[in-house]
């Protein structure tokens, strides 16, 4: 643990200075809804690649645990950097078959983080994509949160825009990290036991205005 906490605070140093010297501006909006200590799943869109998780590690002020595509760990140069910041792979179904067993591994480390007041990031669209539009939105940050069976308002559910200006031109470059108000949970633990799919699907759909608010 030593270690990847270590590892951790070198690679957010390391990402700190990339966004200074690429960016002409970063700014974040809305920090003081970031909780301080406690369960935190931060759900955001996907516009621009590996830079995404990093504008999300850079400017909070919190350890995060990040959920990455399994074949970015085999990567030579992404690889040790995710698992220096203790990072969790997720295997799509393209990757790991209809039913990856690997997955379930992977929600329950999730699930024992969350129970362990981390901070857990996802991009629910599932995949990047550089059209400023969000893609439906997969169930994984809904299932997390309610498989994760915590007392009604335990877990925060936090939405977070980012916003692009003149993306990939050095210096030109501009970025905007939106975080939104906690997305509402309650009535969805309520009813999570009576009607589990349809309350992962009305929980989705609420995240997803979330984002694009």
């Amino acid at each position: 643990m030593l270690a990847t906490a270590m590892g951790y605070r070198l690679v957010r140093g390391f990402i700190r200075l990339l966004l200074r010297l690429f960016y002409r501006r970063v700014n974040v909006v809305g920090a003081a809804r970031i909780p301080a200590a406690g369960p935190l799943i931060i759900a955001a869109n996907h516009h621009n690649s590996l830079v995404d998780p990093m504008l999300i590690m850079g400017t909070f002020p919190r350890r995060i645990t990040v959920l990455a595509k399994a074949p970015l760990f085999r990567h030579p140069l992404i690889g040790p950097f995710l698992h220096a910041v203790g990072a969790l792979p997720v295997n799509r179904r393209a990757e790991a078959g209809e039913d990856p067993p690997k997955n379930e591994a992977m929600f329950a480390a999730a699930i024992a983080h969350l129970r362990g007041d981390g901070a857990i990031l996802i991009f629910p669209e599932g995949r990047t994509q550089p059209v400023p539009t969000l893609l439906p939105l997969r169930t994984g940050a809904a299932r997390l949160l309610l498989g994760a069976k915590a007392p009604a308002g335990r877990i925060t559910l936090l939405p977070v825009g980012l916003v692009f200006e003149t993306p990939g031109t050095f210096r030109e470059a501009s970025a905007l990290v939106a975080i939104g108000p906690p997305v509402s949970t309650d009535d969805c633990l309520a009813g999570y036991a009576a009607e589990p799919e349809a309350t992962v699907r009305r929980l989705t759909e609420r995240l997803a205005s979330a984002i694009r608010a």
